[in-house]
């Protein structure tokens, strides 16, 4: 059953048509359905797990029940999908092959008492390391993700491969 999506968090938006979407917690959508048939719908909410679900019935007339769909298989979170996506990096520029004659276990033992003793506090070392990311930490930020990347684009954990329309943040476009 096509849904139109008229507003997010309040806000009314241009319609657009969809067959699915992810909320995340305290987001608000104003959907407006138009059954095509006098027969009961199933509108399914699923926790993010794909761990169970509840159904509610569309129905044209009181004591019609909507059939539940079946649990859909358990999506997998990759590093990408936790903000940690190396792909993009050059790992053959970083020299790894040019180490692949080492015999590490035949290298003789070092001597570390034959060093003269180091003195790190003449180190140079900057005062603190940097995050990445123009805000500071603390309240309202607990985590910022290693790899930055948009993905308003994107329909949502587990969607990118439905046969049907999943929405996604770009196509929320404000009416004013």
């Amino acid at each position: 059953l096509p849904m139109t999506v008229v507003a997010a968090d309040g806000l009314n938006v241009q319609p657009v048509e969809t067959d699915e979407f992810q909320i995340g917690v305290a987001e608000t959508y104003d959907v407006v359905v138009t059954p095509t048939r006098a027969r009961a719908f199933a509108l399914v909410a699923e926790s993010i797990d794909r761990s169970g679900q509840v159904v509610a019935t569309l129905a044209p007339e009181a004591g019609l029940v909507a059939t539940a769909p079946l649990l859909r298989e358990r999506p997998t979170l990759t590093h990408r999908d936790m903000g940690m996506d190396m792909a993009s990096m050059d790992h053959g520029a970083m020299g790894h092959g040019a180490m692949a004659g080492m015999d590490h276990g035949s290298m003789a033992g070092m001597d570390h008492s034959a060093m003269p003793s180091m003195d790190h506090g003449a180190m140079e070392m900057p005062a603190s390391v940097p995050q990445g990311h123009d805000h500071k930490m603390g309240v309202g930020v607990d985590n910022v993700a290693m790899v930055q990347v948009s993905r308003i684009d994107e329909p949502g954990l587990g969607l990118e491969n439905v046969p049907h329309r999943a929405l996604r943040y770009s196509q929320l476009r404000s009416l004013t």
